[in-house]
């Protein structure tokens, strides 16, 4: 029901709804969505690395079954800031659904979790990356 209200939205061009890791995120941190559906098929990790020399800290996103190419790809690069070699390591995982299940409860948004079951969850998935919003009002992007 969620899905086919977010659907309307999409089609009717209202501005109110969203799809994609970096739309969602900026709209949790406007407290703009209303509703977050995801499909149960996303595996997206959130890696933060963080370089022993110079204390710089990034992201990078991963497949929990890649972080292993990961750890070995970093172990060979040196920091992006200070350009030393060896320095960097992940000092921290988080699931992007446990990150956005965060946000949404600190935001108040509601979370509808679509399963591959279903069309709808396998079109989410699919077509739209498995990551979609309704918000509370537009938002200019």
């Amino acid at each position: 029901k969620l899905y086919n209200k977010w659907l309307e939205e999409l089609g009717m061009d209202s501005g109110k709804a969203i799809y994609g890791e970096a739309p969602i995120k900026k709209a949790f941190s406007l407290s703009a969505i209303d509703t977050l559906l995801f499909s149960e098929a996303i595996e997206k990790l959130h890696v933060k690395i963080q370089c022993s020399s110079c204390n710089k800290e990034f992201l990078e996103a991963s497949k929990p079954e890649d972080v292993v190419v990961l750890q070995d790809k970093i172990s060979k690069t040196p920091c992006p800031k200070c350009s030393k070699e060896e320095t960097l390591s992940i000092i921290s995982k988080e699931h992007l659904i446990d990150e956005f299940m965060t946000l949404a409860k600190d935001t108040g948004a509601e979370i509808e979790i679509i399963g591959v079951g279903h069309e709808d969850g396998q079109t989410l998935m699919k077509t739209f990356g498995g990551l979609a919003a309704i918000l509370r009002f537009p938002v200019d992007w």
